[in-house]
């Protein structure tokens, strides 16, 4: 299961939990059309990365994995 959320409470969620979901957090401000665009070019790239790690970020400059 993959969780894109911006509530930042997913990114540190307790370790029997985040070892069962994945989560894109979208730390971005601004317009919804604006994130929206951000998020969907960045989305593919970030679901290949949730398939190793728990979670990642998408920010300003792209995306991290945590």
């Amino acid at each position: 299961m993959i969780i894109i959320t911006r509530d930042a409470d997913f990114t540190r969620l307790e370790r029997s939990l985040i070892k069962r979901i994945r989560v894109a957090y979208i730390r971005l401000g601004g317009s919804p059309d604006k994130i929206t665009e951000h998020v969907l070019r960045n989305i593919d790239r970030c679901i290949a990365v949730l398939q190793n790690r728990n979670v990642v970020i998408i920010d300003e400059e792209g995306f991290h994995a945590l």
